[in-house]
């Protein structure tokens, strides 16, 4: 009942140091407060962008949920074909799963030689342990707050800014553009591009 629900919310705002007058000017705008937004709130004030070494070929990395056919996951197969083809990129495509339908129905033929460029979450460490150094180092109560699925793609996605430091990445589709912002924010990393179908 709402005891649960009371003590839920009074545990989110000791979390985001959040005073009830704010919860009252919310309700009198008729104003919902998302916990994803308040999570971003907090991390972006603590954002101290990074500027990484100068490459030859600025690393870019595009990461995107699956590779299963359809019109966006043709759009990320055509981008990271021609930039791995490009002599001004180097380039990692990471996938939360390529075939994420089980179906065999993927584009990982038509990347031909990028696919040895492409890592699936699965190959990438992530436990909490990724959030070391990061922003949310300390404040693992911010990242439970966050949809599991969330949750674990932020951790995937911090293990591979750290592992590979990419310039830029591009993501594709609201969920991995969310999950890579609250990663890149995290580690104080790069910009992050959206490309998203309406």
């Amino acid at each position: 009942g709402s005891l649960i629900i009371s003590n839920e919310i009074e545990r989110i705002m000791s979390i985001f140091e959040i005073d009830i007058s704010e919860i009252e000017r919310a309700v009198e705008k008729n104003k919902i407060i998302w916990v994803q937004e308040l999570i971003i709130r907090k991390i972006v004030k603590k954002y101290k962008p990074t500027r990484k070494k100068n490459r030859k070929k600025p690393l870019v990395m595009i990461i995107t949920s699956s590779l299963n056919r359809g019109g966006a996951e043709k759009q990320v197969m055509l981008t990271m074909v021609e930039l791995n083809q490009s002599k001004k990129y180097q380039v990692k495509l990471i996938v939360d799963k390529i075939d994420n339908k089980n179906n065999g129905n993927t584009f990982v033929k038509d990347l031909g030689a990028s696919i040895k460029k492409t890592i699936q979450f699965s190959d990438l460490e992530g436990n909490d342990n990724v959030i070391k150094d990061t922003i949310f180092n300390g404040q693992d109560n911010l990242l439970n707050l966050l949809p599991n699925i969330t949750k674990r793609r932020v951790l995937h996605i911090i293990s591979a800014l750290k592992k590979y430091e990419p310039d830029i990445i591009h993501a594709w589709q609201d969920e991995i553009i969310f999950s890579s912002c609250l990663a890149a924010i995290a580690v104080n990393g790069c910009p992050v591009l959206g490309s998203a179908r309406s």
